[in-house]
């Protein structure tokens, strides 16, 4: 008899998860005694996973006590084969639900070992299917198992037990859908956020709406969790006619609500809609022409290996898409603002942490007066903080119809610009007078 998703993930004291989990396992189909009976990961996969992964005979020693404990307990087994199967099996991983961590309560400070038996009994499917799709490049995405060690080393530095950090992030490590193209590394993506994107027809200018519902900073930033809002967006459609806030180019959704006519638009962009995510490496080489180069890269990939995936722009969640750095630096003297503005900027997770890993190289971020400030963009952020203002990481779009303008366009204006300054507290427009001045 199937035990309900509730009562399972009570009795193995799962981690919470988000309620997509719970939906899905309602059309499970439950695995037979001889799948039950079978080790969660083969002996062959564990004997090889070493070498796949990169990891050290300690971690590697560590995943097989785990593989045995679970095979030894009916009811986490059961848990961590439906957790496969809703992650890589039932729909491609980018159609799933984004999650914090896979965790069991009942192995104490290994319970995070579950994540990572989970998902190395994902990296040899990974393998299978780089081979079907005969990709170019299999070695680009099979050195992304790799960090699942890098992952997993804080929090065994932390704790003096292997278990994995990040784990979604360390779950896309283990598809096939995470590739290098040209600079740039990109992966299939939904639009998570309730923006609606809209195309003027007679201008060709860009329009962005804000749903109905959601909670904003006086500033037009997204809310942090706890964090009391100072309005909640509305969305009132009437015909063609619709009362909405509008989300401002420069990041932020504006703060009055305005009309708008949507009968000479044409919607391009949705809630669900895919999107190719990317991510900035580390070092030297994040221009407007790499991104270019790295963008026409990545259609032709997926167009060759990826069929299947139709993705309709592009999309990054990065400190580097703050709206809070052009009040900080000029565009003539910052390779990141010129990026920003080849972009059309919009509200995202605050994630001001991702200021602490990618540039100041922390686990978290200190009082201010602790940052160092050996570089000029260090310098620049401390002295924000120190000031008491709001840094929050920001989200940038590309629609792929716009893809032939990038690098020719800016989406915001100085108008845009000093509209967030002003919510943003600053006496000036970026630029004018500025602390990078």
């Amino acid at each position: 008899m199937r035990p309900t998703w509730t009562d399972l993930s009570s009795a193995t004291r799962l981690a919470p998860l988000p309620d997509y989990y719970g939906q899905r396992y309602a059309s499970w189909p439950l695995p037979d005694r001889q799948a039950l009976a079978a080790p969660y990961i083969s002996p062959g996969h564990l004997d090889q996973m070493a070498a796949w992964c990169g990891f050290p005979e300690d971690l590697d020693q560590a995943l097989r006590r785990a593989c045995r404990r679970l095979d030894t307990h009916p009811g986490l087994k059961l848990a961590a084969l439906f957790l496969h199967w809703a992650l890589f099996v039932e729909r491609p991983f980018y159609l799933t639900a984004w999650f914090e961590a896979l965790a069991t309560g009942l192995w104490g400070e290994e319970a995070a070992m579950l994540g990572l038996c989970v998902l190395c009994r994902q990296v040899p499917h990974t393998l299978e299917d780089l081979a079907r799709r005969d990709h170019p490049k299999p070695e680009d995405v099979s050195t992304n198992f790799r960090q699942l060690h890098q992952y997993a080393q804080p929090h065994h530095a932390r704790t003096g037990h292997w278990g994995l950090m990040n784990a979604a992030w360390c779950a896309l490590c283990v598809t096939p859908y995470l590739n290098t193209a040209h600079h740039l590394r990109f992966n299939p993506t939904k639009l998570e956020y309730d923006y609606h994107f809209y195309r003027h027809l007679p201008t060709g200018r860009l329009l962005g709406l804000a749903g109905g519902g959601i909670p904003l900073r006086a500033d037009g930033l997204l809310c942090d969790e706890g964090e009391r809002p100072a309005f909640t967006s509305t969305w009132q459609l009437q015909g063609r006619r619709v009362i909405a806030h509008q989300i401002m180019p420069s990041g932020f959704i504006s703060p009055t609500p305005s009309s708008h006519d949507l009968g000479d638009t044409e919607q391009i962009l949705g809630p669900g809609d895919i999107l190719l995510g990317f991510h900035i490496p580390s070092g030297p080489g994040y221009t407007v022409d790499n991104c270019r180069l790295s963008f026409e890269a990545a259609l032709a990939l997926f167009a060759r290996a990826y069929p299947e995936v139709r993705p309709r722009g592009f999309i990054s969640h990065s400190w580097l898409y703050s709206p809070q750095l052009p009040l900080m630096l000029r565009e003539q003297d910052s390779r990141i603002i010129q990026v920003q503005r080849s972009l059309f900027l919009m509200p995202g997770f605050v994630d001001s942490g991702a200021f602490a890993t990618f540039l100041f190289n922390l686990d978290s971020l200190p009082p201010p007066a602790r940052l160092p400030r050996d570089s000029r963009l260090r310098a620049l952020v401390r002295d924000w903080l120190l000031a008491g203002r709001h840094l929050s990481a920001g989200c940038a779009l590309l629609p792929l119809d716009d893809l032939g303008r990038y690098g020719h366009q800016a989406y915001a204006g100085a108008e845009d610009w000093a509209g967030f300054a002003r919510l943003a507290g600053m006496p000036e427009a970026p630029g004018a007078s500025s602390p990078a001045q």
